[in-house]
């Protein structure tokens, strides 16, 4: 049960993108967009807050 809590989103997002790309919702510019958010901002972001709450815990 607990990797679905980790997978569910994930392909839940994947649907929804390829939804929106089938209905013509989101364009080669939108696209592009999302993709650089997600690469340049919030994964960085992701990374970085799991680092620091390692070492939050490492230090207790």
């Amino acid at each position: 049960m607990n990797i679905l809590k980790v997978i569910l989103p994930v392909f839940l997002m994947i649907a929804i993108g390829y939804i929106g790309k089938k209905i013509k919702f989101l364009n080669k510019d939108a696209i592009d967009v999302i993709k650089f958010l997600v690469m340049k901002i919030m994964l960085p972001i992701a990374v970085f807050k799991r680092w620091v709450l390692r070492c939050i815990v490492c230090k207790q």
